[in-house]
């Protein structure tokens, strides 16, 4: 029964984007799947195969309108199984892991606003 609700989630297409993005987006949703292994951890953390940043996240890269976008993995996922990333927050890893991509190991967490100097 979960095994059937995760695909479906996996399935869904991205909400909350202009028009013009969604078509662009949604045609890339099972590839995103597929880059992804989900049997080699023992911690149940899903790992992101593709390329990573200096950071060693898992990231892709997307032509949108033009330009080239990248976009952190552990986002994507968490967006396409949970919904939206509000302003002023960051999706964490339960697990420590940074190429895991397992829904269930992600989290939002707020992020402080910048300090701004006061001019006296």
């Amino acid at each position: 029964m979960q095994t059937v609700q995760l695909e479906q989630q996996q399935r869904r297409r991205p909400k909350g984007l202009p028009e013009s993005l969604r078509p662009a987006l949604s045609a890339k949703v099972d590839r995103f799947w597929n880059k992804i292994d989900k049997t080699s951890d023992p911690d149940g953390c899903w790992l992101w195969t593709a390329n990573q940043n200096s950071g060693s996240y898992g990231q892709l890269g997307r032509k949108i309108n033009g330009r080239c976008i990248m976009i952190l993995a552990h986002r994507m996922a968490f967006f396409l199984t949970k919904g939206e990333i509000p302003p002023n927050h960051d999706v964490r890893h339960t697990c420590g892991e940074r190429l895991c991509c397992n829904p269930d190991h992600l989290f939002l967490r707020g992020i402080k606003a910048p300090l701004v100097d006061e001019q006296v």
